[in-house]
């Protein structure tokens, strides 16, 4: 794995975060789109993409998918990869990937029903702390872990497109291997913030080659899967944890007994 030095970077493990979408939580709730392939949205750019063991499945492993069982890594990140100068300040330093390994992705999704009743996004970022604690209450109870690796954003590896894909490309990968239960699972990332889609299929192939066992490779946004929008609450809290945010600090000690030891 090839890893950028300058600037500084930090590698850690951490349990995840979830987003709503841009519809009420009621109308969201049934929002769940099909991706199948690859899809490109406007400008050129892939949000998208499934794979059944590294090709595009068929009519009848599309029917079979909802009666997986596998366990789930969801890759999820937060911050910006825009680059700091080192004369310029931000609350925000890092940019941040967070991988969780969850055992139960039904029970995991089941979270959702403790999002509060909003109009719009139900995410981390403007839940208040009286919100958050019953889907961390919630969280705290169930199998998984998670694990985080974090760069600092005055690193040269977020200075040009290219080294910002190569830089993403390089944490979820190691996600992956970090996660990888050596049994047969499935993994889903969020749509990614630079046009990494095919570079992330390329991951998932080398890594097949070496032997994991990928039932199921998916990328698709947030809005429309429940299993990111929970984990986007994991990813929120551990984003918030590394920065030092404070406000929110209780939810990220009810689940900080998940993470994962590197």
């Amino acid at each position: 794995m090839r890893t950028c030095t300058s600037g500084g970077s930090s590698a850690r493990i951490s349990d995840g975060r979830c987003r709503g979408g841009h519809l009420s939580r009621k109308r969201n709730k049934d929002f769940i789109g099909k991706a199948v392939g690859s899809k490109t949205a406007m400008g050129g750019k892939k949000s998208r993409v499934l794979l059944y063991r590294g090709h595009q499945p068929t009519k009848f492993e599309m029917a079979a998918k909802r009666l997986s069982r596998n366990p789930v890594i969801v890759i999820d990140e937060t911050g910006s990869m825009a680059s700091l100068e080192s004369d310029k300040d931000d609350k925000r330093k890092s940019f941040t990937v967070v991988g969780t390994l969850v055992s139960d992705s039904a029970r995991f999704k089941e979270t959702r029903k403790k999002f509060p009743d909003v109009y719009g996004e139900a995410k981390y970022s403007n839940t208040t702390l009286l919100e958050g604690e019953p889907i961390f209450e919630d969280l705290s109870v169930q199998d998984f872990v998670f694990s985080e690796i974090h760069r600092s954003r005055r690193n040269e590896c977020f200075q040009t497109k290219k080294k910002r894909v190569n830089a993403y490309k390089e944490m979820v990968s190691r996600m992956m291997e970090i996660h990888d239960p050596g049994t047969p699972h499935n993994i889903i990332i969020d749509s990614p913030p630079v046009d990494a889609v095919d570079d992330l299929v390329k991951v998932c192939k080398e890594r097949l080659d070496k032997g994991s066992d990928i039932e199921w490779f998916e990328v698709r946004p947030s809005v429309e899967d429940h299993i990111l929008q929970v984990h986007d609450f994991v990813t929120g809290a551990v984003g918030d944890n590394i920065e030092g945010v404070s406000g929110k600090e209780k939810l990220y000690r009810m689940i900080e007994d998940k993470k994962k030891a590197l």
